[in-house]
């Protein structure tokens, strides 16, 4: 959700905090590398999370923005503005609260009947042109649509994210281990970089890629010598997993998916990784219904 900064009639000393190392998370490099299609409204305010980090940032931020006599919207201020100008802002909003209780209801673990057709029909009809109307400006449209698609698609993705990698496990015939498990590091300083786990790294760093892959699987194959006709020995290859629940009902391999699948393969010092993706039909968390599996390597 992109910032947008206002006018106040507001003064303050500007005040400078030095930052150490910047932290990008690794489902956000492809947005901040121009290569996620969704995300090109969210930019400004990716970039303004990465210099304004934690609670001293944003105390920070406050403090420039009244050096600057601006004032930056919240993410949800500039939602209720976007809806006011709507042709139906009434049914807008409406919509929006239904995506809102499901998301929390998928926190809090209590999304079991929440079925992927559902959340798919409120998110179609929140983005419904009859509702939008010609009048809505293209930013404004994209903006309001990736708060609908990337948040309940997000939340909903992560909610149903362990019952579809043990589907997996049960279709590829390997154990989908280590989900979840170690957080890595990619940190590059001034001419050196390194990876490795979260905290152990050296100082130093300027910028610093972090995540955690969803999974690792192990698979067997027959490996062979160079020169060898047939036969071989049987060997082990460990294989990255990322988990994607499609929440909008069509498979997919967007660029930026298979962007984080290739930096998590780095990470792990692995040569294959599998970008795995989940469709569900009526189905809600535990998998009920009609779901659909499909691998790509």
């Amino acid at each position: 959700m992109p910032p947008r900064a206002k006018s106040v009639s507001k003064s303050s000393s500007l005040q400078f905090t030095s930052s150490s190392t910047i932290y990008i998370p690794v489902s956000s490099v492809a947005s901040l590398t121009g290569y996620h299609e969704y995300s090109s409204t969210s930019l400004p305010s990716s970039l303004l999370s990465l210099v304004y980090r934690g609670a001293v940032g944003r105390e920070q931020l406050g403090v420039d923005c009244g050096a600057l006599d601006i004032r930056i919207q919240t993410p949800y201020e500039v939602i209720d503005e976007v809806t006011s100008k709507c042709a139906d802002p009434s049914s807008v909003k409406q919509s929006l609260v239904k995506l809102e209780e499901i998301k929390q209801r998928l926190k809090e673990g209590k999304g079991g009947d929440i079925k992927g057709e559902e959340v798919r029909k409120i998110v179609n009809n929140t983005l419904d042109e009859k509702n939008l109307g010609e009048g809505l400006g293209v930013k404004d449209r994209e903006a309001l649509r990736e708060h609908v698609r990337g948040g309940i698609y997000t939340t909903a993705g992560t909610a149903w994210e362990s019952s579809a990698l043990d589907l997996y496990s049960q279709i590829c015939g390997s154990a989908v281990t280590n989900r979840n498990e170690t957080v890595k590091e990619w940190r590059f300083g001034d001419g050196w970089e390194e990876i490795c786990d979260k905290g152990e790294g050296r100082d130093g760093a300027m910028l610093c890629v972090i995540g955690v892959a969803d999974g690792i699987r192990d698979e067997y194959y027959m490996s062979s010598e160079e020169g060898e006709s047939e036969g071989g020995m049987l060997s082990v290859r460990s294989i990255v997993v990322e988990m994607k629940n499609r929440v909008g009902g069509k498979f997919r391999q967007p660029l930026y998916d298979l962007m984080q699948l290739a930096i998590y393969c780095v990470m792990h010092g692995v040569e294959e990784g599998e970008l795995v993706e989940c469709v569900r039909g009526e189905g809600g968390e535990k998998g009920g219904g009609e779901v659909q599996i499909k691998a790509t390597r």
